[in-house]
Formats: structure tokens, C-alpha cells, sequence
């Protein structure tokens, strides 16, 4: 049962973080369990329920719009969540790993187009779009590259409202969050 605090809360960055670190966690605790984005779905419903009301998997942002990983519906001030993982390389892991197991990154602006796109275009007052980028690999990403190309990718943004990019990383120096937002709209 939900309590009254937990009706009022939305998602805030800080609990993006905690989010993407559980994940990680959990990611490395099972590392032939999670995979891929899809894998982490109901981890990620697990995690937010406890603490958000309303939570909703593949929703609608509003009408004619697309599906948006996660939206938080219960609330004065509604938030989205888009979930993009990089996974393993076979490299990564002393396990033994499914043939099948994927060996590109998911993290990348021009993958994410879309993702940026629906954050970018879902209306209302809200602050809480984010995209979280979840780094299962052993060596992080170059963050002042991702956050160049994620900025010089909000150019071509869709919608006028920013869009809060967090990277997770085991190597926590590595972690990072960032604004993007198309500076032609306003």
C-alpha cells in the first residue's frame, strides 16, 4: 500500500543514480542474467515501485507520442525514464557467456536519436526526463566525449525541453550527469 509521501514523490536525479548503481550491482552479481536493456525492465520496476506510485512500463507520454521506457503518472509534476545499456564484451567476463551475447555499446548520441527525441517532445512542466546510460563494460566511456556528442546531438532534438543524460559507471570518478537541450528551441 502506498503511502501518502510516496503519492507526492516524482523521480529526481538522485534517484536515477541510485537506480543505475543498483542495476550495476545487481548486473555484476548475475553477469550472464543482464544483458541487455530489456533484461533490466523489471528490475527497474522493482527498484522505483517501492518509492514511486504510478509507475508505468512502456507508456504512452501523451497522445500520438511514443512509448517511453518508464513514466511516473502519480504525481503533480509526471517524470520519464529511457534506459540504454552498453553490455559486456566477451572480454569482460571469466563466466561463461551465451554465444549470443551482444558486443556493441548502446550508449552512444546517434543510438539514442529517438530516446532524446520522445524526452525531448513530451509536454508539461516537468524536469524529470532523463536518459539513464547504464556502462556494464570495464572500461568507461570518455566523458567529456559523451557529453560532446550528446551535446552537439541536441541540435537536432525534436522537442524544446531539455533532457537530463546520467552515465553510469563501476568506476565512479567516471559517473556523470548533463543538460542537453536544442538551443534553437525555446
Amino acid at each position: 500500500m502506498a503511502s501518502k509521501n510516496q503519492n507526492a514523490h516524482t523521480l529526481t536525479l538522485g534517484d536515477v543514480k541510485r537506480l543505475g548503481a543498483a542495476l550495476l550491482d545487481i548486473a555484476d552479481r548475475y553477469p550472464t542474467g543482464f544483458v541487455t536493456e530489456i533484461d533490466f525492465y523489471p528490475l527497474v520496476i522493482a527498484f522505483l515501485s517501492w518509492k514511486l506510485a504510478g509507475l508505468k512500463a512502456e507508456a504512452r507520454g501523451g497522445e500520438g507520442t511514443e512509448a517511453v521506457d518508464f513514466k511516473v503518472t502519480r504525481t503533480t509534476n509526471p517524470a520519464y525514464l529511457e534506459l540504454a545499456v552498453a553490455p559486456r564484451v566477451l572480454g569482460d567476463l571469466e563466466a561463461d557467456v551465451p554465444k549470443a551475447f551482444p558486443n556493441k555499446t548502446q550508449l552512444y548520441a546517434t543510438q539514442n536519436a529517438s530516446e532524446l527525441n520522445k524526452l525531448s517532445s513530451l509536454g508539461g512542466a516537468t524536469k524529470g526526463r532523463f536518459l539513464l546510460l547504464l556502462d556494464l563494460r570495464k572500461k568507461p566511456h570518455d566523458v567529456q566525449d559523451l557529453r560532446n556528442k550528446y551535446e552537439a546531438a541536441a541540435k537536432e532534438m525534436s522537442g524544446s525541453n531539455g533532457v537530463r543524460v546520467v552515465y553510469i559507471h563501476r568506476d565512479k570518478q567516471s559517473c556523470a550527469d548533463f543538460l542537453i537541450k536544442n538551443p534553437a528551441k525555446k
